[in-house]
């Protein structure tokens, strides 16, 4: 009885139920030349990550809103319009800091009552949005946002006293400079 070799159906096709079929060995071939071409890119072409701004700024404004009175508070005067869409009116600023991270690094705030906030810038976006995520661990608060620059983003923060925290992140135009902060990486700022 003569053998007769197996002939392989084309790449994709299933074999009677028993999975796809495997890549002949050229496709191995074709791979590992792919990714020679690959890493030959990367350290010929220069990437457009290096034209990206090292140091993101951000200022985080912390702002009790609350229904006890209408006063707003006078430091918030350019957000005072935006605030008053919200079901709150009266609007004091707690605590507030400045930030000039890098992408990655993390900024440190403590927030009234206690609890630490962390930001950390993730990835600037084609668009020019920059990615960057919050979070409170004590309070269980976590959430990832973009900003565009020369915006402001609003968050809805924990409930403090007899009213809320509200978030105010801005990140300032690209031609508007910022006091530069000297700390490493992992900036700290304590509260009022």
């Amino acid at each position: 009885m003569t053998m007769r070799p197996r002939r392989t159906p084309p790449l994709g096709v299933t074999d009677r139920g028993r999975g796809v079929l495997a890549a002949p060995r050229r496709a191995l071939v074709v791979g590992m030349g792919a990714t020679l071409f690959a890493v030959f890119w990367l350290a010929v072409v220069p990437r457009a990550a290096a034209t990206a701004p090292t140091a993101l700024p951000l200022r985080i404004k912390v702002i009790f809103a609350h229904n006890q009175s209408t006063a707003v508070d006078p430091s918030l005067q350019g957000l005072a319009q935006d605030l008053r869409a919200l079901p709150f009116t009266g609007y004091a600023l707690k605590d507030e800091a400045q930030f000039t991270l890098e992408l990655l690094a993390v900024g440190r705030m403590q927030l009234p009552g206690g609890a630490w906030m962390t930001v950390r810038p993730l990835a600037l976006e084609p668009d020019g949005r920059l990615r960057l995520e919050l979070e409170v661990k004590k309070l269980k608060f976590k959430t990832v946002a973009a900003i565009a620059a020369g915006a402001t983003l609003a968050l809805g923060g924990p409930n403090f006293e007899k009213g809320v925290l509200i978030l105010a992140v801005t990140r300032p135009p690209a031609s508007e400079p910022t006091a530069p902060v000297t700390a490493p990486p992992t900036a700290t700022s304590g509260s009022r």
